[in-house]
């Protein structure tokens, strides 16, 4: 079995995007935060864009 590059390696700490999140949010300022995650007027962009990341499914190789 062939080793993956270590920027391909799996980070157990952050096992859904919610967890990603959470730990973005401890280390940046708020500004930051907030500029990042916020949206524009009415929020429609940002709607659009969570739909389309909710359709994105995750197959792993292999379950570990």
């Amino acid at each position: 079995m062939t080793r993956k590059p270590d920027h391909i390696a799996l980070d157990r700490r952050f096992a859904t995007i919610e967890d990603l999140a959470r730990a973005a949010r401890a280390r940046i300022p708020s500004y930051a935060h907030d500029y990042l995650t916020g949206g524009i007027g009415n929020g429609t962009c940002l709607k659009r864009n969570r739909k389309a990341l909710d359709a994105v499914t995750f197959a792993p190789d292999m379950i570990t």
